[in-house]
C-alpha cells in the first residue's frame, strides 16, 4: 500500500483531499467494491482511484446494471452495496431499478457526483436538486454542502442503509468537495446494524393466541432472511409441526422447499389468498408486510374470525394494511427464540395444529400442463443444493420456484418491486459476492434485454454465471393480462405491443464476449437431455456463460 493510501488510519489528516478522503472512509466502513458509470463531475473520485488500493472499481455501461450488481451483491454478502451515479441524468437512468431495492430493503449506498456548489443558483449544465426527486424512493437522502461534512454525513448514510428497515440511501457529493484539501477522515468501521429486543410481554400473548388457536398457519417471509432467523425459523415449526407458507413473491431463502411442513407462496391475488388462509384461525406472519397483491380484484385476504400475529424487524410494518391481534418488533431469531421457549411448556403434539410426523407434502405448485414446468425440471436437475439461485422470470416463477427446491439460506435470490431487468445484473453481483459457488440465473428474455449492457461488464470482469434465458420473444406476462380482461385482443388472438421478435440473443452475447448456447424446447425432439448438457458446460466454463432456451407458450389467463 502506498503512503497515501495508508492515512486513512489517522482521524482528521493533512493534504487529503475530498475524493481520497471519501475513498478512505468508504474502505475503513468495508466497502471493496464500487459499482458505477461516471461522467465529469467523478473525474476527482477517477483520479484517486488510479492510485488507491483496497477498492475494485467496476465500470458498467448503463446505469441501471451498476444498482442491479449492487443490490445483488449486497444481498448475497450482507453488506452495504455502493454505485457511484453521474449527476441527474445518470441517477434518473438508475431509479427503476432503484425502486426494486427500495422494495426489497436493500442496503445500499448511492453516491452522485454534482456540480460545483458556487454554480448552483446558475442553475447549470447537468444539474438538479436530486435530493428532493430521489427523497420518495430511498430511506435518507443528502446533498454534502461543506468538506468538513464528510465524515458525518457518509457515517449518517452507512448506518441509516443498515437500520431496520433496510433499504437505499443516497448522497450527493458536489464537486467542489471532491476537491476541497484537508478533508478531514474519519475510520468509520463496518456500520453497525442495530438489534433490539421483542417486548417480552407482547411474545407471550402471541404464545397464549396460538394455544388456543384451532388450526394456526406460518406465513414467513423476505425478512427473515434479512434478520439471520432462517435457522430459527425452521426450529419453531419443528417444534410445533405448523406448516409454513411463503409470501407472495419470496424473492430469499427462508424455508427448505423440500420440507414436509412447506407450503406453496401464498397467491398473488387477495381472493386466492382468503382462500388459502380460510382453514386457519390463526395467521403468524413473519418478516413480511401482510398483504400485498398484483393487482386488486375487490376481495380482503382475511377470512373473517381469522386473526394475524406478525413478528416483524420495525414497528412500520406491524398493522401496515391489515388488522392484528398482536405484534412484536424487534430482532427475530431472539423473537422467534423466546416464542418457541413460551410455547415449550406443551409438548409437540398437545399443540393446536401440530401435524406430527411430517404430515403430507403439498401438491405441486405448478399444473403438469405448465410450459415452463419441463424447463424448471432440467435445471433442478443440474442445479446442487449450495448453488445460487437468481430468479426474474415473471411468467415462470411458480413453476421456477416451485420445482427447483431450495434447502440452505443464502441460495436464492429474486426481483421485488415489479421494474423488469433486475436478475442478470443482481447475478453478477451475486457472483462478485460469492466467488467460487455456482450461480445460476434465470431471466425472461424481457427482462434481460433492459439491461443488455451488463454483457460487457461479465466479459471484462470474468464473472462466472450461467445466464438461463427463457425466451418466449414477447412479453407474456402481458398478453396473460389480456387474455383476463377478455377484450378485443383476447377475442381476435391479436396481442399489441407484446412481440419482441427478431432479436439474435446468442449474437448480443458473443459482440460482448460472453459465450452462449441455443436450445431450442420443441416438442418431438431430445431438448432435455441437450439442455441438460448445456448446463452442465455451462457451469464449468469459469465465465460467464449465456444459455438460451427458445419456448412456444400459449396465451392463458391469469391465475
Amino acid at each position: 500500500m502506498s503512503a497515501r493510501g495508508a492515512s486513512w488510519r489517522r482521524t482528521g489528516c493533512n493534504n487529503v483531499n475530498g475524493a481520497r478522503a471519501l475513498l478512505t472512509m468508504l474502505r475503513s466502513a468495508g466497502v471493496d467494491r464500487l459499482f458505477g458509470n461516471p461522467g465529469t463531475t467523478e473525474v476527482p473520485l477517477l483520479d484517486e482511484l488510479a492510485s488507491f488500493d483496497g477498492i475494485t472499481y467496476h465500470l458498467v455501461l448503463q446505469e441501471g446494471v451498476a444498482v442491479g450488481m449492487a443490490d445483488g451483491y449486497a444481498q448475497a454478502a450482507g453488506r452495504v452495496g455502493v454505485l457511484s451515479l453521474h449527476v441527474t441524468g445518470g441517477v434518473a437512468n438508475a431509479l427503476g431499478l432503484l425502486y426494486n431495492a427500495s422494495r426489497a430493503g436493500t442496503p445500499l449506498l448511492v453516491l452522485s457526483g454534482q456540480q460545483d456548489t458556487r454554480l448552483a443558483l446558475q442553475e447549470p449544465f447537468l444539474y438538479s436538486d436530486m435530493v428532493r426527486w430521489v427523497r420518495p424512493l430511498v430511506k435518507w437522502a443528502h446533498e454534502v454542502a461543506h468538506p468538513s461534512d464528510l465524515p458525518r454525513a457518509l457515517r449518517r448514510a452507512l448506518r441509516e442503509a443498515v437500520a431496520p428497515p433496510s433499504g437505499p440511501v443516497f448522497l450527493a457529493v458536489p464537486l467542489d468537495v471532491l476537491r476541497a484539501q484537508d478533508v478531514p477522515v474519519e475510520d468509520l468501521g463496518p456500520p453497525a446494524t442495530p438489534r433490539t429486543g421483542a417486548d417480552p410481554a407482547a411474545v407471550s400473548a402471541a404464545a397464549d393466541l396460538l394455544r388456543r388457536a384451532r388450526a394456526p398457519l406460518i406465513v414467513a417471509g423476505d425478512r427473515v432472511a434479512h434478520a439471520g432467523a432462517e435457522a430459527t425459523l425452521l426450529a419453531l415449526a419443528e417444534a410445533t409441526g405448523w406448516p409454513v407458507a411463503l409470501e407472495p413473491y419470496p424473492t430469499r431463502f427462508v424455508f427448505p422447499s423440500p420440507h414436509a411442513q412447506a407450503r406453496s407462496p401464498l397467491p398473488r391475488f387477495a381472493a386466492g389468498v382468503r382462500a388459502a388462509l380460510e382453514a386457519h384461525d390463526v395467521v403468524l406472519v413473519i418478516g413480511l408486510t401482510p398483504f400485498e397483491h398484483f393487482l386488486y380484484d375487490g376481495a380482503s385476504p382475511l377470512p373473517p374470525g381469522t386473526r394475524v400475529i406478525h413478528f416483524d424487524l420495525a414497528p412500520a410494518f406491524i398493522a401496515r394494511n391489515h388488522p392484528v391481534a398482536v405484534g412484536v418488533c424487534g430482532d427475530l431469531p431472539g423473537a422467534l427464540a423466546s416464542l418457541r421457549e413460551n410455547l415449550g411448556r406443551a409438548s409437540r403434539g398437545d399443540l393446536p395444529g401440530a401435524t406430527i410426523g411430517g404430515g403430507p407434502r403439498p401438491s405441486g405448485p405448478t399444473p403438469f400442463d405448465d410450459p415452463y414446468a419441463p424447463v424448471a425440471d432440467v435445471i433442478a436437475g443440474v442445479v446442487e443444493p449450495h448453488d445460487i439461485l437468481v430468479e426474474e422470470a415473471i411468467s415462470a416463477r411458480a413453476a421456477i420456484l416451485g420445482r427447483v427446491p431450495r434447502s440452505v439460506p443464502g441460495t436464492l435470490f429474486g426481483e421485488k418491486g415489479g421494474t423488469i431487468g433486475w436478475g442478470f445484473p443482481a447475478a453478477l453481483g451475486v457472483g462478485l459476492a460469492r466467488p467460487g459457488t455456482g450461480v445460476f440465473a434465470v431471466v425472461g428474455d424481457g427482462s434481460f434485454l433492459m439491461e443488455v449492457q451488463g454483457l460487457w461488464t461479465a466479459a471484462r470482469d470474468g464473472i462466472a454465471i450461467v445466464l438461463i434465458v427463457l425466451n418466449n420473444r414477447g412479453y407474456a406476462i402481458l398478453k396473460q393480462g389480456l387474455a383476463s380482461l377478455g377484450g378485443e385482443a383476447a377475442r381476435r388472438g391479436v396481442y399489441p405491443g407484446t412481440d419482441v421478435p427478431g432479436v439474435d440473443l446468442l449474437g448480443l452475447a458473443r459482440s460482448f464476449g460472453v459465450a452462449g448456447e441455443r436450445v431450442a424446447a420443441a416438442p418431438g425432439r431430445p431438448w432435455a437431455s441437450e439442455l441438460r448438457q448445456v448446463l452442465r458446460r455451462a457451469r464449468n466454463a469459469g465465465g460467464p456463460v449465456l444459455v438460451e432456451v427458445v419456448l412456444d407458450v400459449p396465451v392463458r389467463p391469469l391465475a
